[in-house]
């Protein structure tokens, strides 16, 4: 891998950094019922 990487490679991993600071912050949100 160089370090200029396809568009679609940054646009997958934007959405997969998304969708795991998202789960984070449900389960929080989940483990702390206010």
């Amino acid at each position: 891998m160089s370090g200029r990487l396809p568009r679609s490679t940054k646009v997958i991993a934007a959405v997969y950094l998304v969708v795991i600071v998202g789960g984070l912050i449900a389960g929080c949100i989940g483990h702390w019922p206010f």
